[in-house]
């Protein structure tokens, strides 16, 4: 009966553990590190589900870039209502987004993802991730 008892409160436990951002991975590769001014260059930006739950996020501007003298757009309007992405398992999503900088030198660039998890329910969860940096010298 104990055991039965002990057993139950760790299933318990274990099925409401919380999701943070250390439960997902952002990275971002480009197409090329050197690139000229106002020239457009490829960036692949990657998002892991490491939760092991399948995931339903509500997104208004998912990505957005931060790199000084970017010329790509930042990001659309923020919409009224949020866009809906459903995510597997230890799934991905992997987008390609076109930028470009202005400014000649050697900068750094990330992105950010803000989601929220359990939209519009009980518990509803903000979650806010930067990838990794990566230098890009423009000349």
């Amino acid at each position: 009966m104990v055991l039965m008892l002990v057993a139950s409160l760790l299933l318990l436990t274990g099925c409401n553990r919380g999701v943070s951002s250390e439960d997902f991975l952002l990275t971002i590769s480009v197409s090329e590190t050197e690139v000229r001014k106002g020239e457009n260059f490829d960036v692949t930006v990657f998002f892991e589900n490491n939760t092991g739950k399948n995931l339903d996020i509500a997104v208004f501007v998912f990505l957005t870039p931060d790199m000084e003298g970017y010329g790509g757009p930042l990001h659309a309007e923020v919409p009224e209502h949020p866009e809906i992405l459903s995510i597997r398992a230890y799934g991905n999503l992997e987008i390609v987004k076109i930028a470009s900088n202005n400014l000649v030198g050697t900068h750094d660039l990330r992105y950010r993802a803000i989601f929220h998890l359990r939209w519009g329910r009980s518990g509803q969860q903000r979650i806010e991730l930067w990838s990794n940096t990566l230098s890009i010298n423009v000349i």
